[in-house]
């Protein structure tokens, strides 16, 4: 084993003692006293109890002892053998071979009783070999985890004096020839770069050369740190001639083993990597599905350089495309893209027989606009009247709105800034055919309504033609609309309600008995205000006659929305009236309003009621309750009222109930409550009503709440039919004529 030599660090040192001491000039050594204390043999404890100080001091005094050694024998050590060879470096897949040798053998110490430890962890014994009495030997074959360090101990003696020596073992790839390298001349002359791979070497053990023949010989002039790429300036050396020829040698310094490769031959002309094109841009041109791209290519590069450029775009709906143009500098014609839609286009140039594309130019471009594709769509119902002044004027006229949807970006082909509608009058020859009668009115709207007012008259029929326009002119086709003249019965379903369910909305109606009626479209959109939409009319069909309902799905829940109905009839629709105001079904009902109870003979009193409405915030009312009861002259306070009656009337009759078997010169209180499908709602505030006797004229008074005016009453009870036996002495006598 060789000694230790007066070093900056501790190879030796950290071969022998475990890594337990850091280089010494850092003064790093307290993470490692751990390891030193162990190799010492010392008490963890002890040590853990020195101050800072003491601990840098005994680290100190064991480094400079290792430093200024001049035994070759291990200081710490048993000195009792020697581990070899020195600081071993072998390539993978060769035998590694590491000697304990000791100095002398006897019968209580020879080689059966030493061992090999890596890093921390015995090897495997069967990596052992006996050489003779006096050595063991490990053998293997190298793998890169082999590397590390390697410690021969003696099983006879623990602790520290059982340690013979140890080596630092270093595992590396055999150098390798180079075979490929890539080659690149930039803009043909400007720069050359050539790059190779190399294997995971040990860089520190490492020397790599590259040379190279042009018609004079050289060497890289510009080498990468990590060595696997030379640069050359057209400074320093000629880029521009026809064939280069170049070789790597790479050697392993420690082992003073090469790897030379053979020459490779690279040509420029075929290698080359072209600058990227000058002022990209564009122009329009008449037709609208077409963009002429433009640029400038370097004008010191000669024409002779041939020269390849390809031309790529795409668009949110198109997949990337690739178009080739062999040289010229002009530019190329892209044709086949939609109208108004954005694309992004590259260009980027090779030399013809290089693999090497230069670096791309991007722009980004709108194609240009174009006339509509397709008219709006105009579904056949999808209007409404204002129909008061043909109640009071048949031959008059008013007010009809149309609706339409919105063309489709794709088929718009531009921004809409117009729409044009043309109706005239036309009388009906037979169901298929309209023939027309007068001249047509032509009025325009916004490119941003979806609908327009038409003052048409009452009595007429009307044909319909509507057009959207672009900056570049009318759309090629129109959509059609025929409005049949207004009738007092009109054809629109009747009885229309819309309730809402968790965001979801149910539209009943009921159903027409019409000739020639097809099927419904419940129409819908979100609301501006009571009479207009804010966003596009959306529609739904009901094929089915007898159905009468449909339910509607909306995307915002949020949003507060617009109704109709319209009935279908072939080739036109009977239009719709709006819906502004809408039930909720989970809402309690509230009970009804306008509640009167009279008499018209002393046996026999009439309930009658406004129904519950939508206005309410109410839900759908399917029935009404009407409770009575009696009150008895000679109740007194602790008492309750008798028991009393109720009966139950659907919603879709008459707000009317005659209370029938009553008692004449009685006092009766009346409460109703409003059911839904889902829950019954409060009973009303209590309506009274006193019965005469016979022919004594009775009169109908409606307390909500017990007068306080009322001698004797002090207590408010509404809602309750009670009534104390003075008040109603006093009652009676007040209405009694």
């Amino acid at each position: 084993m060789r000694p230790y030599q007066p070093i900056g660090h501790t190879r030796q040192a950290d071969k022998i003692l475990g890594s337990a001491v850091g280089p010494v000039g850092s003064f790093n050594l307290l993470p490692r006293i751990t390891g030193l204390a162990d190799l010492l043999d010392l008490r963890l404890s002890s040590v853990n109890k020195m101050s800072g100080c003491a601990a840098h001091v005994i680290l100190l005094c064991w480094s400079l002892l290792v430093c200024f050694g001049v035994t070759r024998t291990c200081f710490i050590c048993c000195q009792c053998g020697d581990v070899s060879p020195d600081d071993p470096l072998v390539f993978v897949n060769e035998t590694l071979v590491i000697n304990c040798t000791l100095t002398s053998p006897n019968d209580d110490s020879n080689s059966s009783t030493l061992y090999f430890i890596h890093e921390h962890t015995p090897v495997n014994q069967s990596y052992h070999e006996v050489v003779d009495n006096g050595t063991l030997t490990f053998r293997k074959v190298a793998e890169l985890t082999d590397a590390g360090n390697y410690y021969c101990h003696r099983r006879d003696i623990s602790g520290v004096m059982g340690l013979v020596g140890g080596q630092q073992l270093e595992v590396d790839y055999e150098p390798q020839e180079v075979t490929e390298l890539q080659c690149i001349w930039y803009n043909w002359k400007d720069g050359l770069k050539c790059s190779w791979e190399l294997p995971a070497y040990n860089m520190r053990n490492i020397e790599v050369q590259l040379q190279w023949y042009n018609g004079v010989t050289g060497q890289c002039p510009n080498m990468s740190v990590d060595m696997t790429s030379c640069t050359f300036d057209p400074s320093g050396v000629s880029l521009d001639t026809s064939e280069w020829y170049f070789k790597v040698n790479v050697t392993n310094t420690r082992r003073k083993v090469s790897a030379i490769g053979p020459y490779i031959t690279k040509i420029p002309a075929e290698n080359a990597k072209p600058n990227k094109v000058d002022r990209f841009g564009y122009k329009y041109t008449n037709d609208s599905s077409c963009v002429q791209l433009t640029w400038i290519y370097d004008v010191f590069i000669s024409r002779s350089r041939k020269k390849q450029f390809r031309v790529r775009y795409w668009s949110s709906a198109l997949q990337h495309e690739e178009l080739v143009h062999d040289d010229g500098d002009g530019g190329l014609m892209v044709c086949d893209l939609d109208p108004d839609t954005l694309y992004t286009y590259t260009v980027d140039v090779r030399a013809v027989k290089s693999p090497f594309y230069s670096d791309p130019f991007t722009i980004s471009v709108k194609t240009d606009q174009d006339v509509p594709l397709t008219a709006p769509v105009l579904r056949k119902g999808a209007y409404h009247r204002t129909s008061v002044s043909c109640l009071l004027d048949q031959n008059g006229y008013h007010d009809v709105t149309i609706y339409w949807k919105k063309i489709q970006r794709k088929q718009a082909r531009g921004d809409i800034v117009r729409y044009t509608v043309k109706f005239s009058e036309a009388k009906t020859a037979n169901e298929n055919e309209i023939n027309v009668t007068a001249y047509h009115t032509e009025v325009y709207f916004p490119g941003t309504s979806l609908s327009g007012i038409l003052r048409l008259k009452c009595n007429a029929t009307y044909v319909i033609t509507l057009q959207a326009a672009t900056e570049k002119g009318l759309s090629k086709t129109w959509s059609y609309l025929r409005i049949p003249f207004f009738t007092r019965q009109g054809t629109s379903p009747s009885t229309v309600r819309v309730e809402e369910a968790g965001g979801d909305y149910k539209v009943t109606w009921a159903g027409s008995q019409a000739v020639g009626l097809t099927g419904y479209t419940v129409y819908y959109c979100q609301r501006k205000n009571k009479t207009h939409c804010k966003r596009e009319l959306v529609s739904v069909d009901v094929d089915k006659l007898d159905e009468g309902q449909t339910t509607l799905v909306v995307q915002d829940k949020e949003a507060e929305y617009l109704f109709g109905v319209s009935s279908d009839f072939g080739q036109f629709g009977s239009g719709f009236d709006l819906v502004s105001c809408v039930y909720h079904k989970n809402a309690v009902p509230p009970p009804p309003s306008g509640i009167v109870v009279s008499s018209q003979d002393p046996a026999r009193a009439m309930v009658t009621w406004n129904h519950v409405t939508c206005s309410e915030n109410a839900p759908i009312i399917v029935s009404y309750t009407i409770r009575w009861y009696k009150v008895n002259e000679e109740l007194n306070k602790d008492e309750k009222p008798y028991k009393g009656q109720n009966t139950s009337i659907p919603a879709n009759q008459s707000a009317l109930f005659l209370m029938n078997d009553v008692q004449s010169d009685g006092m009766y209180c009346v409460q109703i409550c409003s059911s839904s499908s889902v829950q019954p709602g409060p009973f009303s505030d209590t309506v009274y009503v006193t019965l005469a006797k016979k022919d004594i004229k009775i009169v109908v008074k409606k307390f909500s709440n017990l007068n306080p005016s009322i001698p004797g009453s002090s207590e408010r009870f509404p809602g309750r039919c009670i009534k104390f036996a003075e008040d109603l002495n006093y009652i009676n006598f007040i209405y009694k004529l």
